[in-house]
């Protein structure tokens, strides 16, 4: 879906890269930021226990923080894209990886795959799609078609991740995952407002919020 949607809003921002709007992309990307609040709100509202979520989230972020995981993912964009750099220049190379790091690192990715490996439930990769089918068609009416090859990252990272997250089902019980998707619903929640409103929440770092989860699941 989400391989589709790149190819697909490529192909349309080719051919209509004289008439969108500058600020088209934009309203889009926080329309969907306030169907991911929506989301997160009923997955987070379906935990078990919203008490030991909150726990959870503010215990998976305390390690995220030391760790710090979130300036980790994006420091390693930085430098794929630095490396990158020296293979080509142009805006074929440029498209490629500036849209290859775009939609492949980052929480939903991480969160979208996780939870359609573990329980089939790809809302969040579906909503991933979309943003990347817009993003995707302002990326290649300024950079042209080489953001349309970042479809096969895509279609490589999220399908590796989604696969090995699948291997995990048989050990996972029902409240492991319940759990898992109530911190993951406030996780949603936190993306929400950085894609609405620019808020700077560093979602990255509360990652770590779906293992606690699952490990307190365990406990209890």
């Amino acid at each position: 879906m989400n391989t589709a949607t790149v190819l697909a809003g490529t192909g349309a921002g080719l051919l209509l890269r004289s008439r969108i709007p500058k600020d088209f992309g934009g309203e889009l990307v926080r329309v969907m930021g306030l169907f991911t609040l929506v989301i997160g709100l009923k997955n987070a509202w379906s935990s078990p226990d919203l008490l030991v979520t909150l726990v959870c989230v503010v215990l998976g972020t305390a390690v995220g923080m030391v760790v710090k995981l979130d300036d980790r993912l994006n420091g390693l964009g930085d430098k794929l894209k630095s490396r990158l750099g020296r293979v080509g220049e142009g805006k074929f190379t440029e498209g490629l990886m500036a849209a290859s790091l775009l939609f492949c690192i980052g929480p939903m990715t991480v969160m979208g795959s996780i939870s359609d490996g573990l329980t089939g439930d790809y809302s969040v990769l579906a909503m991933k799609a979309v943003m990347d089918g817009i993003t995707s068609m302002a990326m290649a009416s300024t950079l042209g078609i080489g953001v349309g090859f970042s479809a096969l990252v895509v279609f490589v990272v999220q399908g590796t991740l989604t696969l090995g997250a699948g291997l995990l089902q048989g050990i996972m019980t029902d409240a492991m995952l319940a759990h898992m998707t109530g911190a993951g619903g406030l996780i949603l929640v936190g993306l929400s407002f950085n894609l609405s409103m620019k808020a700077g929440i560093k979602a990255g770092n509360m990652l770590p919020a779906l293992i606690v989860a699952a490990v307190a699941a365990a406990i209890i």
